[in-house]
């Protein structure tokens, strides 16, 4: 049963290379097959915005699951978040009793390197969910059922959320205290930008559909399309 650490590989200015050197610093200790990099451009949909690429979530986690057996893991993060020294191990035993799981992170002013493991729950928690994991035969199964969003615009993570709870039964897969990143400025949380680039409409009423589907109320998430 590999787990597969999935993230992306994009041009990227020096301080964002920076927060993303130190979040592989963090990646060596763990317990997984590979890191996974993947490049937006290589992929045959490509959203384009404003000088940005940005690929879609089912293209890049099918991408991912291509060659696996379904018993493998896949466990996705954004390329700056930092991960606990145990965050394999506590997703994988997470996954023995369901089929896919995630883990908000933790949020710090600046980051130098690694912090302790016991730091990591003083940090500010950010409302949103960078770590996604799941067996790859889970998502064969569902990816269907997923919108078809962007991943890089707002939303997709409690769609993501709400499939593993719905598909699982499960109240809440979520893995504690073991992701956490610098914080910084966000393009589509510039409150110019929230309700103004297209990908973010686009995002936004997908997931408004899609929680509305499944019973749950847009606005919980900060969602009012």
């Amino acid at each position: 049963m590999p787990i597969l650490h999935l993230t992306l590989s994009y041009p990227c200015p020096p301080d964002t290379q920076r927060r993303i050197a130190v979040a592989e610093s963090t990646w060596g200790c763990q317990p997984w097959a590979a890191d996974v990099l993947l490049r937006v451009e290589g992929f045959r949909r490509v959203w384009r915005e404003e000088g940005k690429a940005l690929g879609y979530v089912r293209d890049i986690f099918d991408a991912a699951c291509h060659g696996w057996e379904d018993s493998d893991i896949i466990l996705y993060t954004n390329p700056d978040d930092c991960v606990a020294t145990n965050c394999a191990i506590k997703v994988a035993a997470m996954i023995q009793t369901s089929n896919a799981c995630y883990a908000f992170r933790r949020d710090f002013p600046r980051l130098d390197g690694p912090i302790p493991d016991d730091r990591i729950p003083t940090g500010s928690l950010y409302p949103g969910s960078d770590l996604a994991a799941f067996r790859v035969g889970w998502w064969r199964e569902f990816l269907e059922q997923m919108p078809d969003m962007i991943l890089g615009f707002e939303a997709w993570d409690p769609c993501f959320r709400t499939l593993a709870e719905t598909t699982t039964g499960a109240a809440s897969l979520a893995v504690p205290e073991v992701i956490y990143h610098e914080a910084h400025a966000s393009w589509w949380m510039d409150a110019a930008n929230r309700y103004r680039l297209l990908g973010q409409k686009y995002n936004l009423k997908l997931a408004a559909a899609f929680l509305r589907k499944h019973g749950v109320d847009p606005r919980r998430h900060g969602i009012m399309a």
